[in-house]
């Protein structure tokens, strides 16, 4: 649901969609490389299609560090998706809390240094220690990994906190899925962020309009 309003006024730069009171939606697609195993019984095969969004929230506090990348732990309802497919055998992944990660200026491995944002969902091996399951078709599964890793120009950002009008269309990088955290890969795929999409309003000047269409997309995630 988009809502239009008019205005005379100067045009503002499109920001990012905003959800949940100052949340930055971000979407992402891409198609899996390969399937090693069936995670929870999902039947996913090469080139299955892939698509999803994670939500965070810009002015989050550092909860964790991570092979010296700055964690940012996020608590959203349905706040990181992924979906694998669709009809039988496709896999809905879903995390009520996951962390954001923030890492600047990563040695590549082909030469050169990348800015570097991922989505982690893991249930072992973290300090402090996630509180929410991952939650697959609908079942709450207590062992698993959800891991989105997109990297871009190393300009993108100049330290490790929350980019907070991120200019992410375009990183790309790839995804694990698995049903255990040994480091093991059930599925590796490949992941674009395709998404914020351009705001429909003005924040300055409409806080009430920003506030129903907030709402109207909460809702919408609500129901994937």
């Amino acid at each position: 649901m988009r809502i239009l309003t008019l205005f005379t006024a100067t045009i503002l730069a499109p920001a990012p969609a905003l959800v949940s009171a100052g949340a930055i939606d971000i979407q992402f697609t891409g198609s899996v490389l390969f399937a090693a195993a069936a995670p929870y019984g999902a039947t996913i095969s090469a080139q299955t299609a892939i698509s999803g969004s994670f939500l965070y929230d810009p002015t989050s506090l550092q909860t964790h560090t991570i092979s010296g990348a700055a964690g940012y732990e996020q608590h959203f309802a349905d706040g990181l998706i992924v979906n694998f497919g669709a009809g039988a055998g496709a896999a809905s992944v879903h995390a009520d809390d996951y962390i954001v990660q923030v890492a600047n200026n990563v040695a590549q491995p082909g030469g050169g240094t990348a800015d570097v944002l991922t989505v982690l969902f893991r249930s072992n091996n973290l300090s402090p220690a996630l509180t929410q399951p991952l939650v697959v078709n609908g079942i709450p599964e207590s062992v698993g990994v959800m891991s989105l890793n997109f990297s871009g120009p190393n300009s993108l950002w100049n330290d490790t906190t929350l980019p907070p009008w991120p200019p992410l269309i375009g990183m790309a990088g790839q995804s694990i899925f698995s049903h255990l955290d040994n480091g093991s890969v059930d599925v590796l795929s490949n992941v674009r962020i395709t998404a914020p999409e351009p705001s429909t309003f003005i924040l300055a000047l409409c806080p009430v309009m920003v506030w129903a269409c907030a709402r109207c997309r909460a809702l919408k995630r609500r129901n994937c």
